[in-house]
């Protein structure tokens, strides 16, 4: 579907996804600042599921250390392969 950075911040956001435990978002163009622009609400979002597929989308390790952080001592399974590339010039998205 390609949501992008605005759909994965408008999914995060969104007051009525409250019963889902179970989101999988891979291979949606998702990067590093969708995750930076949802760091307040990725706390309470990350501790209503049970797991978030955000595997072969847009994320390097900035990203996933943002999810780290937000998913803190929560349950929450973070399935995020696929998503970093090393290249002779560093990391770069996928």
């Amino acid at each position: 579907n390609y949501l992008g950075e605005g759909g994965f911040r408008a999914l995060v956001a969104s007051p009525h996804l409250g019963g889902l435990r179970v989101l999988k978002l891979g291979r949606n163009q998702i990067p590093d600042a969708a995750v930076a622009r949802t760091r307040d609400a990725l706390p309470g979002f990350l501790g209503r599921l049970r797991l978030l597929d955000l595997s072969g989308n847009r994320l390097t390790r900035v990203g996933i250390d943002g999810l780290r952080i937000a998913q803190g001592d929560r349950p929450v399974i973070l399935e995020l392969s696929g998503n970093v590339q090393a290249t002779a010039g560093g990391e770069t998205p996928v």
